[in-house]
């Protein structure tokens, strides 16, 4: 009850003056405030700013919720894929009549190239919530290079397509790439001829040096995931080793082995070869899969004589160079490949360098591969709600457009 309030039988006077001997804290108005994506907590924003703030949080976070679920089901319905030539082959994907945004998909280091098909699943996903979604195929990523080439075709793609208002009508796009892609994507929105041009920048399972990184890769156990230690071996250990074309080569089919999923079965080629070339590459392959001290000796070699190139592949020397308004970074909790402390260490540089960034750790994913997190529901259903926020982060900016009205017929067309 209200102190002072009247009620039957009560003797008012002393309701009074019991009432007078308390001390009473000063009413205050609360502010108005609008939710931020970014975290729980708010902004005050003037009123028509809060509606619309608002409306756009709100309209964000829906989206994400239905992107989260379209990915874990697969599920892609009316979906249209068409084919493009703009710097090579460019998949195209679309549903809605009018579109909320642009976002290029890069994928990653991976002989499919724009066929990976964990990256089809994002870029499909992100074109049924209303988004005109291009995959491009990057030539370098596909032949398994990590060089700056790689850099520049991302960079080239990204003027041709927003010099063009049939694929990018208001000149401004979002990028999304993994892994190796997506630290090639930051450095190319970092370009003096496209950082104007992109929005926003999504990367799951980035890394900040490629240098730290490497050799976090090169120490893992034998029986860890090879993947990276695969890539870094064929493009980096004739630094260590000298030209040797035949090892290079079973590094080569161990990586088509992983992304073809032919290990295990009659398909693997791997084996075949290995005993087809001499005993002394068999030997020295193996050697470098299982001897993790020999390993690292050849990793120091290698990071002695790639010092200048390493850097020149690394986010964290671009940050400050970044214009673009907002960066998501999404880590596998259990990622065997990148460790999630490149993850943190990119987020607390892009944040030092005053970039707006959200970093989620989630256990749905491992190195770009889907998994079922082995937490309790607790911590899942935790895990669901910050994938969900982090996503309604990037898609707010990614469909940021002037005209309101096309964003919400875009909302509508992809609800529909």
């Amino acid at each position: 009850m209200f102190v002072g309030a009247y009620a039957p039988g009560t003797n008012h006077s002393s309701t009074r003056s019991l009432a007078s001997t308390r001390s009473r804290r000063p009413f205050r108005a609360l502010p108005k405030r609008a939710f931020r994506l970014e975290s729980v907590s708010v902004r005050a924003l003037p009123g028509r700013l809060t509606q619309e703030r608002l409306w756009r949080g709100w309209t964000a976070r829906l989206a994400a919720m239905e992107l989260f679920t379209r990915l874990v089901l697969e599920r892609f319905p009316e979906v249209v894929e068409s084919r493009l030539a703009v710097n090579g082959l460019v998949r195209h994907f679309r549903r809605a009549q009018h579109t909320c945004g642009t976002l290029v998909v890069i994928h990653g280091i991976n002989p499919r190239g724009a066929f990976d098909l964990r990256l089809e699943h994002v870029a499909k996903a992100f074109a049924a919530i209303g988004f005109d979604v291009y995959m491009p195929n990057i030539p370098a990523l596909e032949q398994l290079l990590v060089q700056p080439s790689g850099i520049d075709q991302i960079e080239e793609l990204v003027l041709n397509l927003t010099c063009d208002p049939k694929y990018c009508p208001d000149g401004k796009l979002s990028l999304f790439g993994a892994s190796i892609s997506g630290a090639m994507s930051l450095i190319a929105a970092t370009r003096p001829s496209v950082r104007e041009r992109i929005k926003a920048v999504c990367v799951v399972g980035g890394f900040a040096s490629t240098a730290t990184v490497s050799q976090k890769i090169l120490a893992l156990p034998p029986d860890a995931d090879d993947y990276g230690r695969n890539v870094m071996f064929y493009n980096f250990l004739e630094h260590a080793l000298g030209p040797n074309e035949a090892l290079k080569r079973a590094f080569y089919l161990a990586i088509h082995d992983n992304h073809f999923l032919r290990r295990g079965s009659e398909r693997e080629e791997l084996p075949r070869y290995l005993q087809q070339v001499h005993p002394s590459v068999s030997a020295l392959y193996w050697r470098l899969q299982n001897d993790v001290e020999y390993r690292m000796q050849i990793a120091e070699q290698v990071m002695d004589k790639t010092a200048d190139l390493m850097r020149a592949l690394s986010p964290v020397e671009y940050v400050h160079k970044l214009r673009c308004r907002h960066i998501a970074l999404v880590h596998g909790k259990y990622d065997e490949v990148v460790p999630v402390s490149e993850a943190e260490l990119l987020y607390t540089r892009l944040r030092a360098a005053g970039i707006e960034t959200e970093l989620c750790m989630t256990g749905f994913i491992g190195h770009g591969d889907k998994l079922v997190p082995p937490d309790s529901p607790v911590v899942v259903l935790q895990d669901a709600l910050r994938m969900v926020e982090t996503w309604a982060s990037f898609i707010e900016v990614a469909a940021d457009k002037e005209d309101k009205k096309q964003v919400r017929l875009a909302v509508l067309d992809a609800a529909l």
